[in-house]
């Protein structure tokens, strides 16, 4: 099924809310921000000149305002993402269509396809999970009212869908609540990045990097 305005939400109701967070744009655009915030690390610490990030940086936004400007851009990265198995190789190509030899060699050195889409499929959870925390703070306390208001009202309880025990409806509630709040807690694990080059070794960032290997990381 394609991904289109006319069937994002039927299938799914409720997808609305945070489709524009992982729609393909989003994608390609989380996977430009990697790219450009491993071009800007590798300025800082001094291993490419300001103005060879600075092209860099240029050439992935303008690659990503042609790519989400007109649909049908995005559909031919797809089309062309097949024979590598993701949509960052195609996406480099176009970039490297905009760069000097020079800063071309700087764009994506050291890093894996693994590592680029991994990380921007975090920042793109990321951004869901940060949509739906203030939906499960309001859903949170909504429980919570409802296992204060039914602490005495009486229900069954069960096990494996047979009847068990008496309990008390304020309990399941709570049960709820707490699974809720649970789910709360996660929004900081989507945070992490990874940075492992071919393998997981850094064999690769460490051989351009040298001694500024784990600033860059940092």
């Amino acid at each position: 099924m394609t991904d289109t305005a006319h069937t994002r939400f039927l299938f799914a109701p409720g997808d609305l809310r945070g489709s524009e967070a992982i729609d393909d744009a989003a994608f390609i655009t989380a996977i430009g921000q990697v790219e450009t915030a491993w071009i800007v690390a590798q300025g800082r610490v001094g291993l490419v000149s300001s103005e060879i990030r600075a092209e860099v940086a240029a050439a992935i936004d303008a690659t990503i305002r042609t790519l989400t400007d007109d649909h049908t851009q995005l559909q031919t990265l797809g089309e062309d993402a097949e024979s590598g198995g993701n949509p960052l190789i195609p996406f480099l190509a176009l970039v490297r269509s905009r760069l000097s030899p020079e800063a071309s060699r700087c764009l994506h050195r050291g890093l894996t396809s693994q590592d680029v889409i991994d990380t921007a499929i975090g920042l793109l959870v990321s951004r869901v999970v940060r949509h739906m925390q203030a939906r499960l703070e309001v859903i949170g306390a909504s429980l919570v009212e409802l296992s204060d208001a039914h602490a005495q009202t009486l229900c069954l309880a069960r096990t494996l869908t047979q009847p068990a025990l008496p309990t008390t409806f304020g309990l399941k509630a709570a049960a709820w609540a707490a699974e809720v709040n649970e789910v709360q807690g996660q929004a900081p694990y989507v945070d992490y990045v990874q940075v492992g080059g071919a393998a997981g070794t850094r064999a690769a960032i460490r051989w351009f990097a040298g001694d500024s290997t784990e600033s860059l990381l940092r």
